[in-house]
């Protein structure tokens, strides 16, 4: 069995889950979900992304639509 793991740095992941986003923010949204996507990995580690577990969820909520599981 194949297993594809893949690593990603999502800069400024932060700014993704704030409540007050613009259209370059909503866009890049878009773009991160579709990348993921796209990568089709197994497993993917985000380096560099939020550091609170709370934050964590926030961002597989709005930005993921809850399509991955966490791994703490």
């Amino acid at each position: 069995m194949l297993v594809k793991i893949s690593t990603w740095n999502v800069k400024h992941s932060q700014q993704l889950i704030e409540d007050d986003r613009s259209a370059d923010l909503l866009e890049r949204m878009g773009c991160v979900k579709d990348t993921i996507a796209l990568i089709n990995a197994d497993i993917l580690l985000l380096f560099e992304g939020l550091k609170e577990e709370a934050k964590i969820i926030d961002f597989c909520d709005k930005v993921l639509d809850n399509t991955w599981s966490l791994c703490f």
